[in-house]
């Protein structure tokens, strides 16, 4: 998962408004498909840029994260995954948390922290468009709903900014997560295959 400050962020073109990081975003509950799931309720949570701290962490997390994704869909070695990971991370935030146009969130539940959010945006010649790198839920809290709502509190955000579409890339094996998203109401724009072939 390479997966956006609110402070230190430069002005977007065409005077867009700032996030609104520091207010609560109120979610609707979430929806478990499965009931025997961990998943259950969430009413709210609040987006925060991310402190030095918690970037650090972050950092350390999302490439671990996004190095397993690499080694399990490119079939890659997991110490050549963990050099891309760590390349592709310094190429997409040569600034860390204060890299220009990127939203780096911390996602809060009360005041536990719940998930991590990371986004980039464009502006092209028909308006503002979103990349997100990564919404995370912390490994110990997954399968409880927060997904879900660290996505549609973001995405509220973005329609008052005039955010145009937002864009992600799933990697095939994360399931899950091509299931949350299809949930979401996002569609396949470009679809990679591969197959393996046996060796023998």
């Amino acid at each position: 998962m390479l997966s956006w400050p609110i402070r230190c962020i430069s002005s977007l073109a065409g005077g867009a408004a700032p996030l609104q990081a520091g207010r609560p975003e109120r979610t609707k509950p979430a929806q478990c498909a499965n009931q025997r799931s961990y998943c259950r309720e969430v009413s709210e949570v609040r987006l925060e840029p991310m402190s030095d701290e918690e970037y650090a962490h972050f950092g350390e997390r999302s490439e671990v994260s996004y190095a397993a994704q690499i080694a399990a869909s490119r079939a890659v070695p997991l110490s050549e995954a963990r050099r891309q990971a760590a390349e592709d991370h310094e190429r997409l935030l040569p600034e860390g948390a204060r890299t220009p146009d990127h939203y780096l969130w911390t996602a809060y539940e009360g005041n536990q922290p719940v998930g991590d959010l990371s986004l980039h945006l464009e502006r092209r010649p028909d308006g503002l468009h979103a990349f997100g790198y990564g919404i995370e839920v912390r490994q110990q809290l997954r399968r409880r709903g927060y997904g879900r709502a660290i996505a549609a509190a973001a995405e509220r955000n973005w329609r008052e900014m005039n955010v145009l579409s937002i864009g992600l890339t799933v990697f095939g094996p994360n399931k899950a997560a091509k299931s949350l998203y299809e949930d979401l109401g996002f569609e396949v724009t470009v679809l990679q295959m591969r197959k393996p072939l046996s060796t023998a």
